[in-house]
């Protein structure tokens, strides 16, 4: 399918929005340029300008032209898809972008808008915004109305308030990389099934005479990561199903935070990471341990990365054995008025042929049995490992709005920074919590994230 001349001409505008050829405020080329530049007729080109200035993205000057909106990054297009950004690249993105543009040649996958009307997003994004989304049930029922072929647990990260607000493609499990090289010059064990925190406290105190504190052990402020341990001490953020939803200031959760903080305080590990990209430290052999899902097995074998195998999260006596699921889903914002074009997706994006393309590349598990079996070599330790941690997978963080996302994610992040002690900084952020969750309209949540934002902002919940 070829695309149409009023998508030709859209395309050739936005092209010079995202590249920042036309930046924000600026006035755009003529229709008549346009026009002689793209070789279409003034009247589509009126067309198109009309289109993005009816969607925002450009707005008119009485007697001046059409200028780019301030805030065109933040615009929702109907014909727009959105990749999330994550660590490192997705090994199927251009593959996908080649599929799109063979079979949906009026949508356009964008580079610096914020949002797009159709998008892949990570796990934690899409149930803190679920109520952006349209629920898909029936759509994957009527394009899979034979849903045999696909492994139900990653889909639980996709279910809230009975909705199915997006559809995973592949998932995994977080386990444990560790470099062997580096743990023989530190005459550290390597770990293995059972090994414990405190073993693991152990392993990075014996690298303290050799590495300096940013290469001991990567850390960044986000919830994948802590979440992983403070479940794993039996904690967790919210428990809808108990009588207290709010479990922040429980001594599970206040168990699994005080480690974390040990670990990083009696290693001088810095919060903030002065070498963002970690993962490429772990790669040049500088780095011993690392958490991360399959979907880092691609990076490591593409750089010939050979000293490192792969062990389970270590376990806290009397925890829980779990891991935090790494999910990337296809999602479908509600305003979208194209819903055939998101069933075409669908279709592709967990059809067979796709599904396989990600099993060949061996990034991540994908959601279908059948591809999912070509993927895993089951002679494979890594991959024996990553089966037996299938079952223990966590997928829910039950921050049911972007509100109370940044409300929990930023107090815990402070906590874990030492601006507060940890049960003086969970008594506070659980008592705001219980608050926000007493207090907010059920339906409307989203109106009161500006109060609660000042008082982060301001620090004015740990007085």
């Amino acid at each position: 399918m070829k695309q149409d001349k009023l998508t030709i001409v859209r395309n050739w505008i936005l092209d010079r929005i995202e590249s920042g050829e036309v930046p924000a405020g600026e006035k755009l080329p003529v229709t008549r340029d346009i026009a002689a530049a793209t070789g279409i007729s003034l009247l589509i080109v009126q067309s198109a300008v009309e289109s993005l200035s009816n969607e925002g993205v450009l707005y008119k000057v009485p007697r001046h032209g059409v200028y780019v909106h301030p805030d065109w990054r933040g615009r929702i297009l109907q014909r727009n898809v959105f990749f999330f950004d994550p660590l490192y690249k997705l090994p199927y993105r251009e593959e996908l972008i080649d599929r799109l543009g063979r079979e949906f040649p009026h949508l356009r996958v964008v580079r610096e808008f914020r949002h797009g009307m159709f998008e892949l997003r990570a796990t934690g994004y899409l149930q803190s915004h679920h109520a952006e989304y349209a629920d898909l049930s029936e759509i994957f029922r009527a394009v899979f109305p034979d849903d045999a072929d696909f492994t139900g647990a990653p889909f639980d990260a996709c279910r809230l308030n009975g909705r199915l607000v997006g559809l995973p493609l592949l998932f995994s499990p977080r386990v444990m990389f560790y470099n062997t090289e580096l743990l023989g010059k530190a005459g550290v064990a390597e770990p293995g099934a059972g090994w414990t925190w405190n073993d693991f406290r152990k392993s990075l105190a014996a690298f303290r005479p050799i590495l300096p504190p940013e290469k001991r052990y990567y850390w960044k402020a986000e919830p994948f990561l802590w979440m992983n341990y403070l479940r794993r001490a039996g904690g967790t953020l919210i428990d809808p199903a108990a009588g207290d939803p709010v479990r922040i200031d429980t001594p599970e959760t206040r168990r699994g935070l005080s480690a974390i903080y040990q670990i990083l305080h009696e290693n001088g590990i810095p919060f903030v990471p002065r070498h963002p990209n970690y993962w490429e430290r772990f790669i040049d052999g500088e780095l011993p341990f690392i958490e991360q899902p399959r979907q880092f097995l691609l990076l490591l074998n593409s750089c010939n990365c050979r000293n490192w195998r792969l062990a389970p999260l270590p376990a806290f006596p009397g925890g829980i054995d779990t891991t935090m699921q790494a999910t990337e889903i296809f999602c479908v914002r509600k305003e979208c008025a194209d819903m055939h074009t998101a069933a075409g997706l669908v279709r592709l994006l967990l059809g067979k042929s796709f599904q396989n393309f990600i099993a060949e590349s061996r990034y991540g598990i994908p959601v279908r049995i059948s591809a999912m079996q070509r993927s895993l070599d089951p002679h494979d330790p890594g991959d024996c490992l990553f089966l037996s941690e299938v079952p223990k997978m966590t997928t829910n963080y039950h921050l049911s709005d972007s509100t109370l996302y940044k409300l929990v994610i930023t107090g815990i992040n402070r906590v874990l920074a030492g601006e507060v002690g940890v049960d003086d900084g969970t008594a506070e952020l659980a008592a705001m919590t219980r608050t926000f969750l007493k207090l907010r309209p059920p339906a409307a949540a989203a109106d009161t994230a500006g109060e609660f934002a000042a008082l982060f902002a301001n620090k004015a919940v740990f007085r």
